[in-house]
């Protein structure tokens, strides 16, 4: 949290530095972020279960102030915090936060104080009510702020095992973005079947091709 904050300030000089007429609005566009040597790019931080961030005796005070910075100045400089808790009340969206969040997602809630506090004060009286979803619904909840209309929406439904899947090949393709195989440190990398995980090979291995763990040694601790 702490080195994103510290990239608002960097990325804030950059627009500043930028003639008017490439940047006019003071706000990072995509043919801004399109251009490599500005490193303007998008960043999207995602906490899970952001409520343990903000009750944490010894961080809990920081960790608002700075996420509050983000969720105000971030959008515009092309980074996007994302939280989400199964527990929103006072203590896990605070006021600076939940005022500031443009666009809210909720899931089945249990009562009208947890709908109101996610989708915004008097949403159960104006019949948006994410208490209504059943068990059954999963995925399926209220989005607000993405469109005039607040909308039912449906995500993908993504148990354990498809999230690895997932992990996995993302893994994977990012390495391809890169070359698998690519030399990093005068050595060859690539990608195990079956952890998923960036590894050194022993023997010369042809790009893109995944091996088992046997024939892979961990990658040095300065490789990314």
């Amino acid at each position: 949290m702490r080195e994103v904050y510290r990239k608002l300030d960097r990325r804030a000089k950059v627009i500043r530095d930028l003639p008017k007429d490439l940047c006019p609005e003071n706000k990072v566009t995509p043919q801004l972020a399109a251009r490599k040597s500005l490193g303007l790019h998008p960043e999207v931080l995602i906490l899970d279960e952001c409520q343990e961030a903000y009750s944490h005796p010894e961080h809990g005070k920081e960790f608002g102030r700075l996420a509050t910075a983000i969720v105000k100045r971030g959008p515009a400089l092309g980074i996007i915090l994302l939280l989400a808790t199964q527990r929103p009340d006072a203590a896990s969206l605070p006021t600076g936060i939940s005022a500031n969040i443009g666009i809210r997602c909720c899931l089945r809630v249990m009562d009208q104080t947890a709908n109101d506090m996610v989708l915004g004060t008097s949403s159960y009286k104006r019949g948006i009510r994410a208490t209504e979803f059943a068990t059954k619904d999963k995925g399926i909840g209220y989005l607000a702020g993405h469109a005039d209309d607040v909308q039912v929406a449906r995500s993908c439904y993504i148990d354990a095992v498809a999230a690895d899947a997932i992990g996995r090949r993302a893994r994977q393709t990012g390495g391809q973005r890169h070359g698998p195989g690519a030399r990093r440190h005068g050595r060859r990398y690539g990608h195990c079947r079956t952890c998923g995980l960036v590894r050194q090979s022993r023997t010369t291995t042809t790009p893109g091709a995944l091996i088992s763990c046997a024939g892979f040694r961990p990658p040095p601790a300065s490789f990314h």
